[in-house]
């Protein structure tokens, strides 16, 4: 079983690298419009630091993966943490990449929206909901796994003991406390540079005349899109893992005797856990394309009003 699902996620992975690769290739014999030099440099500098986001998440992830692997004494700890580890440094990575400046004269006109920027002003409340959601599932497998655990013979929560009278089944590695704390940590530190990033991309300011704010929403909801998925992915990946896992560890350790809720329990973190890790994979793969595909796009439609500002500092 663990082998397949290792086969299988690693097979998910080749096919979503070329999946990019052909996208990028794709987008390079597309022909644009012609926008300002100015906005041509500060999307340039947006993609820079969403491609930068992606490949720095997947170069980390791999080599923690590695280091895991190389390492049995951790019993998978580091592969658990992988994924939001990697997440994490790469949104750091993303956050402190500066923002292309432009320089304006001290006799140009300027022009500034009347609508403040947030990072709510920018998330959609499909992916807001899943983001929750994804918090949600990891906070209800890990503490479910982790009341559930018994300690193995180093006093290490990872496995799952059934007893009916005289007789106990134990198996593992289980996500007990040993995974379940250390998971929702990394979990936590994930929102937080994800909260640092997402910051950066709403107060990034905007290009100082002429280009349209239909535009300037536009890279600053496509980052923020990418950057959700990327958190969403980091949090799906172990618990997805953690939940596959677990359930087969309970299939394996149940008792005949065992009630049959268990079996229910062990269908259910088993379809939810390889779900989730398929999820993220999608999700890694959708923001690896977005930022490739952060390109400028013509503003059609009424543009937000603004407010001129001359060079005498008069507004119109």
């Amino acid at each position: 079983m663990l082998g397949i699902i290792l086969v299988g996620y690693a097979a998910a992975i080749v096919a979503a690298v070329v999946v990019v690769v052909a996208a990028i290739a794709a987008g390079r014999r597309q022909s644009t419009s012609r926008p300002s030099p100015e906005y041509v440099s500060l999307l340039r500098a947006a993609r820079l630091r969403a491609v930068a986001a992606v490949v720095v998440t997947i170069v980390v992830f791999a080599a923690l993966v590695s280091f895991g692997m190389s390492t049995p004494e951790a019993y998978g700890l580091p592969l658990l943490l992988a994924a939001p580890v990697a997440a994490t440094v790469a949104l750091l990575v993303y956050a402190v990449i500066p923002p292309r400046s432009v320089a304006v004269a001290a006799d140009a006109t300027r022009e500034a929206s009347l609508t403040p920027r947030s990072v709510g002003s920018y998330v959609a409340r499909p992916d807001a909901l899943v983001l929750a959601g994804a918090v949600v599932f990891a906070v209800v497998v890990f503490l479910f796994t982790g009341f559930t655990s018994s300690a193995d013979e180093r006093g290490l929560s990872r496995e799952i003991t059934f007893t009916e009278g005289a007789v106990s089944s134990t198996s593992g590695p289980y996500a007990g406390w040993y995974y379940g704390v250390p998971a929702l940590a990394a979990i936590i530190v994930l929102l937080v540079a994800g909260a640092v990033a997402l910051r950066r991309v709403a107060t990034t300011p905007a290009l100082p005349h002429g280009e349209g704010a239909e535009a300037d929403v536009h890279w600053r909801r496509g980052s923020v899109r990418i950057l959700l998925a990327i958190i969403v992915a980091a949090i799906l990946q172990p618990v997805g893992g953690a939940a596959a896992f677990s359930g087969q560890v309970i299939l394996s350790g149940m008792l005949p005797t065992s009630p049959a809720g268990w079996t229910v329990v062990a269908l259910v973190l088993i379809v939810l856990g390889l779900a989730s890790m398929v999820v993220s994979i999608v999700l890694l793969t959708l923001a690896a394309l977005g930022s490739v595909a952060l390109r400028y796009r013509q503003p059609v439609g009424p543009q937000r009003r603004a407010v001129v500002i001359g060079p005498s500092g008069a507004a119109s």
